[in-house]
Formats: structure tokens, C-alpha cells, sequence
């Protein structure tokens, strides 16, 4: 449900935070220093899950621009492989009108 997902977002909202107050590596941390005019836009997609998939493995935290790897329970792993920050991050939710928006419109705005 959809407060499950607030919830479950929320909890590793905690994680991220908790993983930087600890002195997490610069890996982990978010850029905040985006150069203009840079070449290079990391994003990730979470794709739905398909019929043969029984669970999710990957949690996106949007207001970290994070994605968080989950273990065989659902719970954020902790450790500096399982969290990984992106310029931007797109739930399986997304359609491909935000993608575009998000990511695509300014690539093709950059070349025309």
C-alpha cells in the first residue's frame, strides 16, 4: 500500500542519514557540487517487477536521490555496496513521459 511505501521509505530515509552522521565514505554521499555544463546524468530506473519475481530488491529513496539494496525481508542492507546515490532516481511507478522529462528532454535540448 501506499503507506507501506512511505513507511518502508522513510526507514531508509534513516539509514542514509544514520550512514553519514557515521562518517559514510564520499561513495555513498550525494554530489552537491554539479559542474555546468557536465557531460555525464546518472539515472536509475527501478523497473517493475515481473510475473516470475516474488520481491523487490532495490528501494528508491527520491528525497536522497538514492537507491537502497534490500535483503531476503524487504529491509535496507546496511554497508556501503547496498546504497548507491544518483543525479536521479525513478520508482517503478514512473511513466515514460517523467523519464523524458526528467533525463531525455535535456540531453536532446543540449544537441539541438
Amino acid at each position: 500500500t501506499k503507506t507501506e511505501k512511505m513507511e518502508s521509505q522513510q526507514d531508509t530515509a534513516t539509514l542514509i542519514e544514520d550512514e553519514h552522521s557515521n562518517g559514510a565514505s564520499e561513495q555513498t554521499k550525494p554530489s552537491k557540487d554539479k559542474i555546468e555544463g557536465e557531460g555525464i546524468t546518472v539515472a536509475v530506473r527501478v523497473r517493475p517487477m515481473n510475473q516470475r519475481e516474488n520481491r523487490a530488491c532495490w528501494r528508491v529513496i527520491p528525497q536522497y536521490h538514492a537507491i537502497a539494496q534490500l535483503n531476503a525481508e524487504g529491509e535496507a542492507m546496511n554497508g556501503t555496496n547496498a546504497l548507491f546515490h544518483v543525479d536521479q532516481v525513478f520508482d517503478n511507478d514512473a511513466t515514460t513521459t517523467e523519464l523524458y522529462n526528467g533525463v531525455c528532454s535535456k540531453v536532446i535540448r543540449s544537441v539541438v
